[in-house]
């Protein structure tokens, strides 16, 4: 039965439950209803309006605090970059040490920070390429604090090259040989840097550093001269870091005792001589040295093993420029003007190589020990022989 026939019988129904109840009843004796249809009508409108104005204020509180979750993100982020600038820096400067410790405070505010995250890694790899220490400190202390950020490094190819990475890695365990723990891979790390970048300069670089090692470093391989040169040479072609590869090549193949190394060391450092490569007076003296090999004169003895690898007029050349960036007062030596006289007759300039032999034959500050070398080579090139 509808509703509008039970109105017209004079019958009402039950507001909820639609059953049909006395006219004056105020509850459905069914579903106990109340049975005042206005009122709730008003109560549903006030309940639509608290809830519109709720959904609102949410909104509002919602934007707010939205605003200021990004505000404190923006703030951090700034913090972050000002610090990374700092970093960079302090880098330049070798400053590795503090780097860090801003470093690690930018991974503190955003620890989600790509480049924070990138520039550590790079820290970790300037750090150890620049490694020093001093007193009581050792390199397995700073070599364990970097390696973890390394390792992370090497597995997440989408920010670094993993190549670099690895040449590292296996740099650091070298170093923690050098006092003693012999456990860790050194040789292998160089082998997967590149298996994955074949040009790798750091890779190159290490692994030929490695191969001139001491026979026990190598569990019983002995030095491996040529295969060190060549990846020298690889590292040299790389085109990029060019001062800290030549300069990891000369001091190995200046430090080995493997035979052959100083002819090589010679060869690279001509090659070197038309760059930009920076050579400390350290190494230039060791170079220089090497001409020598063991005596303050240079002997033909050596002069002919050198021109093996090298054409006499380049060693002449080559030795002018290691001995060019020394003080006035060392290339004044007699060793060396006998050195340079001797390459210059070798490099086929007769006239000015018996110059340069008179004119140290009659410094008063050689002493007949000295004379006794010189004189053969004035009488060799046709002088007047001894003089007093």
């Amino acid at each position: 039965m509808t509703d509008g026939a039970a109105i017209e019988r004079g019958e009402t129904r039950c507001v909820a439950c639609r059953e049909v109840i006395q006219p004056e009843a105020r509850l459905c004796p069914h579903c106990r209803s109340p049975q005042s249809p206005g009122r709730w009508r008003a109560v549903g409108s006030v309940l639509k309006w608290v809830g519109g104005i709720t959904a609102v204020i949410s909104l509002v509180f919602g934007m707010v605090r939205a605003n200021e979750l990004y505000s404190s993100w923006r703030e951090r982020s700034e913090a972050v970059e000002e610090l990374v600038r700092a970093v960079e820096m302090q880098m330049r400067a070798k400053d590795y040490r503090g780097s860090w410790r801003l470093l690690a405070q930018a991974r503190e505010l955003e620890p989600g920070s790509r480049e924070a995250r990138r520039l550590q890694i790079t820290l970790a790899m300037a750090w150890l390429r620049d490694i020093r220490v001093s007193g009581d400190q050792n390199f397995t202390e700073i070599v364990d604090r970097l390696l973890p950020t390394l390792y992370r490094g090497a597995t997440s190819p989408r920010d670094v090259a993993v190549a670099d990475v690895l040449a590292h890695i296996g740099w650091a365990n070298y170093l923690k040989r050098r006092e003693g723990n012999g456990q860790v891979a050194v040789e292998s790390y160089y082998e997967r840097a590149l298996a994955l970048d074949p040009g790798n300069v750091y890779a190159h670089a290490h692994f030929g550093h490695w191969l001139l090692q001491p026979v026990g470093w190598r569990n019983g391989a002995g030095n491996d001269l040529e295969k060190a040169s060549r990846h020298f040479v690889a590292a040299l072609d790389g085109g990029q870091a060019l001062d800290y590869a030549a300069n990891l090549a000369l001091i190995s193949l200046t430090q080995t005792a493997a035979e052959g190394a100083g002819p090589e060391a010679i060869r690279l450092a001509n090659r070197l001589r038309s760059t930009d490569f920076t050579l400390s007076a350290r190494l230039r003296t060791a170079l220089l040295g090497t001409y020598w090999s063991g005596t303050r004169y240079m002997s033909r003895e050596r002069l002919d093993l050198l021109t093996s690898a090298v054409p006499p007029k380049d060693l002449l050349e080559t030795y002018l420029w290691l001995l060019g960036g020394l003080p006035a007062k060392s290339r004044d030596s007699h060793f060396h003007r006998f050195a340079v006289a001797l390459l210059t007759e070798a490099a086929g300039d007769s006239a000015k190589a018996l110059s340069l032999y008179r004119s140290l034959r009659s410094d008063d500050r050689i002493g007949s020990i000295h004379r006794d070398r010189i004189d053969p080579a004035i009488e060799r090139l046709g002088g007047a022989g001894k003089t007093e």
